[in-house]
């Protein structure tokens, strides 16, 4: 129904309702006109409710109007939706005729399986019945196998014998043939020896066998006399048969010397230092003349000395110290008016002895080697200072083309300094040096190289900046002049051991394998004590900072609460302990090794009493070997001689003096003094010749010499 026909309606309705059903009103006036009768108030009141009644139906048309709206919007989706189920329908039924077209197919495909089927169960009974009897055949052949099996295991049992008594026969072969090859050698020597001690035999037959004696000649000690025999034979030039034994003539000879202690120098007035031994010659710094300051000097083994070269010329001095030497070189540190301290290099002889290189040209040190000189892959590696990066790691192979800086850690920093990252504590470990540098960033820590400027690095930062931002570092090297004889790093199993210093737990023993990741504390071992100071356990600034012995790593530590004593790790934190509280109470004994002999190792400690020298076999027992009522103390390393330990120890009467020891208290003796009464003659820098001969640098007085001692008589 159109909207303005409902609209017109209405309208009509509310305008003109006395319209409908007119034929039943009065014919009168009153009834025709019912407003007649009304007075102008009414009629207003009256006017007003129509009105409102108008405004009512036209808001109920106007909601009538949108409810039909919404219903014509509704109707049209209807007939949409209307459309498209007609259309999803009639494909519904084209879909349905295609199925039951597909199902007649299906039957019939059906029907045809069914035919197949019967077909294929006639064939199944027939494979059946042929499995049966292959089933009977099969129980038949697996019984056979067993048999067979059971002859094999059989046959098994005795080939293993067979092969372990070829075993056994090959071994026995294998030794047989080792002792006869042995046995063949040993009779083509002995077959050699006798064809010529016969050829000998005849030769002394014919010439004259002589030995010539001389009493006048050199030794290290006393000389007895020396000898040299051989065969009249006109050898080499000489005449035969002339009674005369000639220089060619000579087969053997050799100085008998006599056992003692005897001095090479005698040295009044000027001192001997860093006496080594190279290539069969002693070398040593010494000021030999008015005319000369002090040199490099080198003396053989009976005395015969002479100064080397004038590295320094005229009086001045070089002060040489000898830092370390190859087969054929020998590496010292010496200054010059022209270069300062510089690193310089001998073969032995006067112009095989050069410096290496001016590495801080000029008069300007640039090599004193205070902090270690360690060979390491061809080469030596040490602290050098070209005066314009400060003292980092260098190397040398001894010649000036391969003296190089290796890497320079630590740069310049904001103000324009170079410090240098003084480079200490060189370690080998393996295929890697290990070392102490500050990189001017992280503070000392510990580093490692492989030799080359990309294969050195920091191994890890330990010590972190702390909240002010100072980065004090945490290791420490050397706190004097020290030699190469300081390791702070040792391998144990596979781990490297060290000290280090965290800024949390004060200087610990931390553990690495070489990686950053793997490198820890291995134990805290002085705690935090209770005004919250954090002190560490353990140091070490020089020599060797830890030894090995029976399985275990030992080294010193101060746990707070019993003073520095003697403590082991097994590489875990549980099986790292203090061994023995010997001195009781928090002073501790400050024990230091001294070495390892069989079964057990020595060390001095104090107990509370005195400074004493101890015995132990790394487990239980701990004996002093009762040397003296008071103080005893070593000075310098130990070196083994003819099968005893030789040092130079202190006791209250005689101070320090050449003493040896077998390992037991009876043993432990005083070879020589040097100087009697309380001063010391203080033996060290121990070079043992040919395992016959002990040399020594000693104070018998105000003045060093060269000492030789020999415990029996022997030949040189």
């Amino acid at each position: 129904m159109n909207k303005a026909v409902i609209v017109a309606l209405l309208l009509c309705v509310t305008t003109f309702t006395g319209c409908i059903g007119g034929d039943e009103t009065s014919s009168t006036d009153n009834q025709l006109d019912p407003v007649s009768n009304l007075d102008e108030e009414e009629l207003s009141q009256r006017f007003a409710n129509l009105t409102a009644s108008y405004e009512n139906l036209a808001a109920d048309l106007s909601t009538l109007a949108a409810n039909y709206d919404e219903a014509l919007s509704q109707n049209i989706e209807l007939q949409n939706d209307i459309k498209d189920l007609e259309v999803e329908l009639a494909v519904a039924d084209t879909h349905n005729e295609m199925m039951n077209s597909t199902i007649v197919d299906q039957e019939l495909e059906l029907s045809n399986l069914r035919d197949q089927l019967e077909i294929s169960n006639g064939h199944l009974d027939t494979a059946h019945e042929s499995f049966e009897n292959l089933n009977s055949s099969f129980n038949s052949l697996e019984d056979e196998l067993e048999n067979y099996e059971s002859d094999l295991d059989s046959l098994a049992n005795e080939y293993s014998m067979l092969d372990y008594n070829f075993s056994v026969l090959e071994t026995q072969y294998d030794n047989l043939s080792l002792q006869y090859n042995t046995l063949s050698t040993e009779f083509d020597d002995l077959l050699a020896e006798y064809e010529g001690m016969m050829a000998e035999f005849d030769e002394w037959k014919t010439y004259q066998s002589l030995t010539n004696w001389n009493f006048d000649g050199d030794c290290p000690t006393d000389y007895v006399m020396s000898y040299s025999s051989g065969i009249d034979n006109g050898d080499n030039n000489g005449d035969a048969g002339n009674h005369v034994l000639e220089n060619g003539e000579i087969d053997h000879s050799a100085s008998v010397c006599k056992a003692g202690m005897s001095a090479l120098t005698n040295n009044t007035s000027e001192y001997i230092y860093y006496l080594t031994e190279f290539n069969g010659k002693l070398y040593y710094q010494y000021e030999g003349s008015a005319d000369y300051g002090r040199e490099l000097w080198t003396m053989d083994y009976y005395g015969n000395a002479e100064m080397l070269k004038d590295i320094n010329t005229g009086d001045a001095d070089s002060y040489p110290w000898i830092m370390g030497q190859t087969e054929d070189l020998l590496f010292f540190r010496a200054l010059t008016s022209l270069n300062g301290y510089e690193l310089w290099v001998t073969d032995g002889t006067e112009s095989g002895t050069n410096m290496v290189k001016d590495i801080n040209p000029g008069s300007s040190s640039g090599f004193y080697g205070y902090y270690g000189f360690q060979y390491f892959n061809d080469k030596f590696y040490f602290g050098g200072n070209n005066g314009t990066s400060g003292e980092e790691l260098w190397a040398t192979d001894g010649t000036e083309d391969g003296t190089y800086l290796v890497k320079e850690i630590r740069g310049e920093d904001s103000n324009g300094n170079n410090y240098g990252s003084n480079p200490n504590g060189f370690t080998v470990i393996g295929d890697t040096l290990y070392f102490i540098a500050n990189d001017g960033e992280h503070g000392s820590e510990p580093w490692m190289t492989d030799g080359t400027a990309n294969g050195t690095r920091m191994l890890k930062d330990i010590r972190e900046e702390d909240s002010d931002g100072n980065n004090y570092g945490s290791s420490y090297g050397c706190d004097m002049e020290c030699d190469s004889s300081f390791k702070p790093y040792y391998k144990f199993g596979d781990q490297i051991f060290f000290r280090a210093d965290d800024g949390i737990h004060g200087q610990e023993l931390w553990v690495t394998d070489g990686t950053s990741n793997g490198t820890q504390m291995l134990k805290d071992i002085r705690e935090e004590d209770s005004n919250g100071n954090n002190y560490g356990s353990t140091y070490c600034y020089s020599q060797d900072c830890f030894f090995e012995f029976g399985d275990k790593l030992w080294f010193s530590a101060d746990d707070g609460t019993h003073g520095r004593e003697l403590w082991y790790t097994d590489g875990t934190e549980a099986g790292t302990l203090m061994f023995s509280d010997i001195r009781e109470g928090s002073s501790g004994s400050n024990p230091s090794f001294r070495f390892t002999m069989g079964d057990y190792f020595y060390f001095t400690a104090h107990d509370g009493d005195s400074s004493r020298f101890f015995m132990t076999d790394g487990k239980q027992m701990i004996m002093d070997l009762n040397l003296h009522s008071g103080d005893v103390y070593t000075y310098t390393t130990p070196v083994m001689f003819q099968g005893e330990y030789y040092m130079s120890l202190y006791t209250q009467p005689t101070g320090y003096e050449l003493w040896k020891s077998d390992g037991t208290s009876d043993g432990t003796v005083m070879v020589h003094e040097f100087r009697s009464g309380t001063s010391s003659g203080s033996p060290q820098d121990f070079v043992v010749l040919n395992n016959k001969v002990l040399l020594m640098r000693v104070y018998p007085g105000n003045y060093a010499n060269i000492f030789a001692y020999a415990p029996s008589d022997y030949e040189l």
